[in-house]
């Protein structure tokens, strides 16, 4: 777990990125964006080292990890469209490439090290890890030990600094050979720094500031708070951001509304411009064959469940320039999304209101990053679909007038749910088995949210649910991990995909 205090929307609801994972595309992308800073000529060579034991090496390509690294390393961030381009840059700029799988010095199972050489042939080094939902932690830096999460300006300086007022951390540290380098974090750019010899650039849209203050960690202060002050959830969750932020609650209102935007397009696109749709002979997209069958009126489901589905299947088949709102996995946020604007369109409920349970769903997020990380490398499925299924049931329970007692049991309900899920994705297996548990979790969620509604009690708080699910997430093997070794990806079926989906992509890639 990082020490870094959840921002409702670079954590939870975000980094808005192009598509693919938000800890396999998103996350090394910013660490190559980080090599890419301590650069002092133009790029010439980028040599990526993996863990051969990692989650990225049992994934590698599925996820769009390649493309994420390259066009990190390259200067692009993840909501850059070029991204998809970036391997043609590399050949059309003769830039040098290789992805080497070995040992690293993190033992985090997304670590990544970044080796960079310029036009002089100067090398340049990064290491880090990707935490999940985008986050990112450094660990080496030009050889020297520093925990950095890419949400301040780093300096690396020759001399100890003198105080500065945007200052919001300090120290030193000290390589294999002995040689020491100085660091210093602020809040803002400072110009007049000496020595300075590398300066590293926030990856995210929140920066920290020092006096940065968490107004709720977990569902019972969240709902004690929210009694003190006589305010709904939704409301104490927009104080959450405006004092972490020192943003006015309507900045930070206006700013969720344009996630909202996003997250609306994410579940219209594929129905205006199906020729943008990033289909290869793997993705299992489904969306033509759905939308067809969905159109003949033979479908068996209610109303809700085939708008929901309508959605979830937009969502799924990932448009090229139409960015991702992750929440907390890439496609988390668009899956979320989908049950509530279809629950808000059949209560013809405003789009004020679905601002509203975005909020919600955005707090339940945050305990989760609090007390967790949900993500597959670390809990399994439970961490992304699971947290989503939470996510979306604690909002729609808003939306339907639920109280804060309510809107705990259901996403407590729906977490329980998903507990000791495996992630396990099939190389090739036409997004199988997230595609089964994606839809169950956006089924499901309405379903929680009505039982919380009949006085259902979860018998289990949310916070402990949560704590649940990171201790039998840390205690699965890694092989259930997200490295495509373990669960549904040992049988012989998985194992054909797999060697299909390699052969396509040495193929289409040049790797």
């Amino acid at each position: 777990m990082s020490d870094k205090i959840p921002d409702l929307f670079d954590d939870v609801f975000g980094p808005v990125m192009q598509p693919g994972s938000s800890s396999h595309t998103a996350g090394p992308c910013r660490l190559g964006y980080l090599a890419h800073c301590l650069l002092k000529g133009k790029l010439k060579k980028v040599t990526v080292l993996l863990d051969k034991e990692g989650s990225f090496a049992g994934t590698f390509g599925h996820m769009n990890e390649d493309i994420g690294m390259l066009s990190g390393a390259y200067g692009f961030l993840p909501d850059d469209e070029r991204m998809f381009e970036i391997t043609e840059i590399y050949v059309q700029k003769r830039i040098e490439y290789r992805f080497e799988f070995t040992e690293l010095s993190s033992k985090h199972p997304n670590a990544a090290g970044f080796l960079l050489t310029d036009e002089n042939n100067e090398e340049y080094y990064l290491e880090g890890n990707s935490i999940g939902g985008g986050r990112i932690e450094t660990v080496n830096i030009m050889g020297f030990p520093i925990r950095y999460s890419g949400d301040t300006f780093l300096y690396l300086l020759g001399s100890e600094p003198e105080h500065t007022p945007n200052e919001t951390g300090r120290g030193k540290s000290e390589n294999e050979s002995g040689e020491t380098i100085f660091w210093l974090e602020t809040s803002k750019e400072e110009n007049e720094l000496r020595e300075v010899r590398f300066l590293l650039t926030p990856v995210t849209e929140f920066t920290t500031t020092k006096d940065a203050k968490q107004l709720f960690d977990g569902f019972e202060s969240w709902k004690r708070i929210s009694r003190e002050a006589g305010e709904n959830l939704y409301e104490t969750a927009l104080r959450y951001e405006t004092d972490l932020s020192g943003q006015t609650e309507e900045v930070i209102f206006q700013k969720m509304k344009k996630r909202q935007e996003l997250l609306k397009e994410e579940t219209e696109a594929p129905y205006r411009k199906p020729e943008n749709i990033l289909e290869t002979p793997f993705s299992g997209y489904h969306f033509g064959k759905w939308d067809a069958y969905e159109k003949t009126n033979k479908s068996i489901q209610p109303d809700l469940n085939r708008r929901i589905l309508k959605y979830v299947f937009a969502v799924q088949a990932l448009t090229k320039g139409v960015r991702l709102v992750p929440g907390p996995m890439g496609t988390g946020g668009g899956f979320l999304y989908s049950v509530i604007r279809a629950f808000a369109e059949e209560k013809k409920l405003p789009d004020e209101k679905i601002t509203e349970s975005l909020f919600v769903a955005a707090g339940v997020g945050m305990i989760a990053y609090t007390k967790s990380d949900p993500t597959g490398e670390i809990t399994g499925c439970a961490g992304e679909c699971g947290i989503c299924g939470a996510m979306a049931a604690s909002a729609v329970t808003y939306l339907a007038g639920g109280n804060a007692d309510e809107i705990e049991n259901a996403a407590s309900l729906a977490l329980q749910a998903a507990l000791g899920w495996p992630c396990d994705p099939v190389p090739g297996g036409n997004n199988q088995p997230c595609f089964s548990r994606f839809v169950t979790v956006t089924q499901m969620a309405v379903t929680f949210a009505d039982l919380a509604l009949s006085g259902r009690d979860a018998e289990i708080p949310f916070d402990e649910v949560v704590e649940t699910m990171d201790r039998m997430g840390r205690e699965m093997p890694l092989k259930y991990r997200c490295t495509s070794l373990g669960g549904i990806c040992e049988t012989n079926r998985a194992g054909q995909c797999r060697k299909e989906f390699d052969e396509w992509f040495r193929k289409s890639r040049t790797i």
